[in-house]
């Protein structure tokens, strides 16, 4: 979650022309801000340490607003792109009219390969931390990052891919290069968009996706677009778009046309859909990074309630009381159960198992799932029964 709200640049509206001649007194704006004496913003990633020293001595970082904010993305973007011999782009995000500064650099081995990052986001994920921010370690990731995507990679499928800020590469063969435009076509757009709709159906009948369960294929198509853009903002928080659509293309034929039965792709990427889904799926993004009052075990467990199918209910929700007794009083069906707590700052999963013994005592045919290496740096949690785990099993529909 941004600390200014929606995006954490909204009502920045740089000078294009001379965008990369600011720099310089961006950086005097920083050391009267901050109170860092100039010698030590030499745009090093050592100096990097002396801003997070900063970051950790402010009570709170409610109030790092855009005044800060910016000078802070500009300064950490600088130290980046001096580090790669870089560049800086100005881009536009579409979707909300707001300007963001990206670091791009051009492979020397790939002549005409490049590809960008946005240092706000990670700078934002670091502020978020506050006491533990580490920024010279997150540009450290994300130099790494920049040099390594101009080294082929092994693709799931045949040889290796590339992703470049200016439409991905794809490297099928040492030395044969296809932009991902030549394969990414329309026809292959409107295949994944068939899967939305045929897996949205296919899991409705499982309670998923309840505002879909009585429409038909063609009233979906006209609300698709709006669903393909959730869970296209969903995908890519952990990987490249790219590689989505790239598994409706069937790059064991030499053509490589649009796969023929886009419903099989369900087992590997029916996470990413579901998990949109939140009446029916707990993530542990949910928690947040930065804690006020809030103890995790209980925000958890309001969470894993929500997703409960109406059969886990918490009696007590003071946070207060909570914090003496270290014990919550829940309620599976009709009987009432404690819960012990251990520690209130961090996720238990342990808990999560003494439900689900809960559960089962009842007899209740339902059980909490955890799945933890599916989706990249996310945990989700899904409740099925034994029932709908045979059948979507069978179905091949889902790895339960």
């Amino acid at each position: 979650m941004s600390l200014l709200g929606e995006h954490p640049l909204s009502g920045w509206v740089p000078n294009e022309q001379s965008f990369d001649n600011d720099i310089g007194s961006n950086t005097e704006t920083l050391e009267r801000l901050i109170d860092i004496n100039r010698a030590q913003l030499d745009f090093t990633l050592d100096s990097l340490n002396a801003i997070s020293a900063y970051i950790h001595s402010l009570e709170s970082n409610a109030n790092i607003g855009l005044e800060l904010f910016l000078p802070l993305t500009l300064y950490f973007g600088e130290v980046i792109r001096q580090s790669v011999k870089g560049s800086w782009q100005l881009k536009m995000n579409q979707d909300i009219g707001v300007y963001e500064p990206w670091v791009k650099y051009e492979s020397p081995s790939i002549p005409g390969a490049t590809t960008a990052l946005p240092p706000h986001f990670a700078l934002n994920k670091e502020l978020e931390r506050q006491r533990s921010c580490n920024l010279k370690l997150a540009a450290e990731e994300i130099v790494q990052q920049l040099i390594q995507s101009s080294s082929p990679k092994p693709s799931r499928r045949l040889g290796f891919t590339n992703q470049y800020e200016d439409g991905s590469i794809l490297v099928l063969k040492p030395g044969f290069f296809l932009q991902t435009d030549d394969l990414i076509t329309p026809e292959v757009y409107a295949v994944a968009e068939q899967w939305l709709i045929e897996t949205i159906n296919y899991f409705s009948k499982f309670g998923f996706f309840e505002e879909y369960e009585d429409t038909s294929i063609s009233s979906l198509q006209t609300r698709i677009g709006e669903i393909k853009k959730s869970f296209e903002d969903r995908f890519i928080s952990g990987q490249s778009l790219d590689e989505f659509y790239l598994e409706f293309v069937d790059v064991d034929s030499i053509e490589m046309p649009p796969v023929t039965e886009p419903v099989k792709k369900t087992r590997f990427l029916a996470r990413y859909l579901l998990r949109l889904d939140t009446n029916r799926v707990w993530s542990n993004y949910e928690i947040p990074k930065v804690l006020g009052e809030e103890i995790v075990p209980l925000k958890a467990l309001q969470g894993w309630s929500r997703v409960s199918r109406g059969l886990l209910h918490i009696e007590d929700q003071d946070n207060t009381s909570l914090e003496k007794r270290r014990w919550i009083k829940i309620r599976i069906g009709t009987s009432q159960h404690v819960l012990p707590i251990n520690n209130l700052n961090e996720l238990d999963y342990s808990i999560l198992d003494a439900i689900n013994v809960f559960l089962k005592a009842e007899r209740l045919p339902y059980q909490f799932y955890l799945y933890s290496d599916s989706l990249p740096e996310e945990e989700i949690i899904i409740m099925f029964s034994e029932a709908e785990k045979k059948q979507l099993r069978k179905d091949k529909m889902f790895s339960v």
